[in-house]
């Protein structure tokens, strides 16, 4: 059921719209783009083990959802938090950023993706488990060795 709401659209996103032509529907673009955004981050995102994710997820949990409409990239995000982490498990710390350094742009912004759910989700989760819950956000959770 659609929802009608009021939204700003800064001009980046006026002039990304417009780029589809005269008269394109306002919600229509929206709505596709942010369903190419998802099958986008559910492509892209990486295999890491329960550990990274959850590390991830605790440097974003100390900020905002890192969403602006400055320009602020928020796939630099992730790994810039990790930076910043006091008493980071030095053993995980090096070689996830490495990793997180290493994706592509889609893949940071699927890593952003899954942690804003999965902070997001939490109460309505609250029967799952971490694990369970990074799942159902969107992690590609590989095995520890």
């Amino acid at each position: 059921m659609a929802k009608k709401t009021s939204i700003y659209l800064p001009t980046i996103a006026q002039e990304i719209i417009a780029s589809y032509g005269p008269g394109v529907s306002v919600s229509g673009t929206i709505t596709t783009i942010i369903e190419c955004f998802r099958e986008i981050c559910v492509e892209s995102a990486p295999e890491l083990t329960e550990g990274e994710w959850l590390a991830i997820a605790d440097a974003r949990h100390g900020g905002q959802a890192w969403m602006s409409d400055e320009g602020i990239d928020p796939s630099l995000m992730v790994w810039a938090r990790l930076l910043e982490l006091k008493g980071f498990d030095e053993k995980l710390y090096r070689p996830l950023e490495a990793k997180i350094k290493k994706l592509t742009r889609a893949g940071r912004i699927a890593c952003w993706d899954v942690v804003c759910r999965f902070w997001a989700a939490l109460p309505e989760h609250e029967e799952l488990n971490e694990f369970e819950s990074l799942i159902a956000c969107g992690a590609k959770i590989k095995k520890e060795n």
